[in-house]
């Protein structure tokens, strides 16, 4: 709106104003006599004229035009070193190559290179597929019908079909087979060839704790051909599917694997051999592994655990374990059948002294055999027992062992070992226990563990993904390691129930009753929880540890 200026309008009425006055006076002198005068009042009034403009705004704005320009670039991969061999320093002699025969934890790394099996377990505790490239559970629980992958054979040539995987599930579970893991394969009511490459196994009721027995020793593939044909030679004669074969085996010095031609792994395994050196002491095992004269070694002392971290050409690989260490108890013998006097052993050693001078710290006391990284674990339902040395002589005294006794302790022969029975020895001495140290080679230790034929067994137990492989397997009467005399009805009962329970919160509740029955009746001393650590060359690469605590080899290379 533009107001226009009010000055020429005002002239105007001045002028109109000055001609009427003019006009008046000439009338006034041209007649003499008075006449009537008009006045004409004139007002002065400002007008303000008002004249709307639209007013164009122009604002300037500043645009950017972004151009995106795809650019491909090609990234070369470095290839992965192939060929060369890897030396593993391991603890004791294979008790067999025959999987569904072997009676020791040690030897997995030397089977599992040798033999496929339908599942395994990867770093996270999940079951992934192996020779099976999938799987499906009928809506009962009762069935799983696996689907194989194609063109698998075995290194004699025999195909790994759905047949050759009912040869090795009817073989574990027979009769004359005579396995330590037949009764993890209890449930299974049969096993049926759908067709080819699909095979269906049929249970009596839902065994949710199956694939873990799979992913296991008794899970492991071996040639239909092989077994019928070598019979017990199989034990020193493997003939499986996996990534490596037996090239010799020289008893207290080392097996050898070589490289499986064709693979049915497209480009693995990488490396040429694997070399594992059969060396019971620990301390040489690390000098060894310090000196470059091995690659990678099975345990590592505790003590050592900081130098190896500290060496330039090392590595110390962890992940969470599953193992536990314990002094079981035989209740079939006296004085173990007493719950006092185990009770009494219990109060009576220091868990967390053990822990600090022989594991230095590295790890967690131990009172159940279930550790804080299983699902099951329910710390509601153990005691956490300190040492009361007082208390322990009141209870043994009143079990009618004033005075004490003398047991013995069967151990593997080396020296982390037997330092932890000395180290019990040395806690029970003050109660009056005299413990003796019964140290034998793992062979026969493992003989008389399977026999049970101790009177104490200091045991580390490897532990298991399903809970049903660990308690199943020491606290029922059916189990492969309840040897010792524990028959509790009520724990019976639990871990039967929790076995074919396919809810996993109803499981864990199952299983918690059972962990807290299995504490009253105090048949172990559970001592500590340790990590699951390997100690290798840093030349050693892709090598990932697995909770399991089995080294793994089919995917790793030496780095040059």
């Amino acid at each position: 709106m533009v107001a226009l200026d009010s000055k020429p309008v005002r002239c105007m009425v001045y002028l109109l104003t000055a001609a009427v006055l003019i006009a008046f006076v000439a009338a006034c002198t041209s007649s003499p006599s008075p006449a009537a005068v008009e006045v004409t009042r004139v007002v002065e009034k400002q007008v303000t004229t008002v004249v709307e403009k639209q007013v164009t705004t122009v604002v300037e704005k500043q645009v950017t035009t972004v151009v995106e320009k795809q650019v491909a670039v090609t990234v070369t991969p470095t290839p992965i070193p192939q060929g060369g061999t890897l030396r593993v320093g391991v603890r004791g002699n294979p008790t067999s190559l025959d999987p569904h025969k072997n009676t020791s934890s040690f030897d997995r790394p030397i089977l599992y290179a040798i033999y496929d099996r339908l599942v395994d377990i990867d770093q996270n505790l999940r079951f992934v597929p192996q020779a099976a490239d999938k799987w499906e559970v009928s809506e009962d629980g009762k069935a799983i019908t696996f689907t194989l992958h194609p063109g698998i054979t075995f290194s004699d040539g025999t195909p790994l079909d759905a047949e050759a995987v009912k040869f090795n599930l009817d073989r574990v579970r027979a009769k004359e087979t005579a396995s330590p893991f037949a009764p993890e394969f209890a449930t299974v009511e049969s096993v049926e060839v759908v067709d080819d490459l699909t095979v269906r196994i049929n249970l009596k009721e839902p065994t949710p704790g199956l694939f873990s027995s799979l992913a296991e020793r008794g899970g492991l593939l071996v040639s239909p051909k092989a077994a019928k044909d070598l019979g017990d030679e199989l034990a020193r004669q493997p003939v499986g599917s996996g990534p490596y074969q037996l090239v010799e085996w020289l008893q207290d010095d080392h097996v050898t694997l070589k490289r499986t031609p064709n693979y049915w792994r497209e480009g693995l395994p990488h490396l040429d051999r694997l070399e594992f050196h059969i060396i019971p002491d620990e301390n040489v095992k690390v000098t060894n592994l310090k000196a470059g004269s091995l690659d990678i070694i099975d345990t590592v002392p505790p003590k050592d655990v900081s130098s190896i971290r500290n060496n330039p050409a090392l590595d110390y690989s962890t992940t969470t374990g599953l193992s536990t260490w314990q002094l079981v108890m035989n209740m079939s013998r006296s004085p173990f059948d007493n719950h006092d006097v185990r009770e009494a052993m219990a109060l009576a050693i220091d868990r967390s002294a053990i822990l600090g001078s022989l594991f230095f710290g590295i790890g967690q006391p131990a009172y159940s055999m279930l550790p804080p990284s299983s699902w099951a674990y329910d710390p509601e339902a153990y005691t956490v027992r300190d040492r009361d040395v007082g208390k322990a002589k009141e209870l043994l005294a009143q079990a009618g062992y004033p005075d004490g006794f003398e047991f013995s302790v069967l151990v593997i022969n080396q020296p982390i070992r037997v330092q932890m029975v000395t180290a019990l020895q040395s806690q029970l001495a003050d109660v009056g226990v005299k413990a003796t140290v019964d140290a034998k080679e793992v062979a026969q230790y493992a003989s008389e563990l399977r026999a049970g034929e101790y009177d104490a067994v200091l045991l580390w137990w490897a532990g298991r993904v399903d809970p049903d492989g660990t308690l199943y397997a020491w606290f029922h009467p059916n189990g492969i390691w309840d040897k010792y005399g524990y028959d509790n009805p009520e724990v019976t009962r639990l871990l039967q129930e929790a076995r074919t329970t396919i809810d996993l919160d109803t499981r864990k509740a199952l299983y918690g009753q059972a962990q807290a029955l299995i504490d009253k009746d105090v048949p172990m001393v559970f001592l500590v929880h340790d990590e699951e650590g390997k100690a290798h060359s840093k030349k050693l690469t892709n090598f990932v540890p697995n909770p399991d605590g089995v080294m793994r080899f089919t995917e790793v290379w030496l780095t040059p």
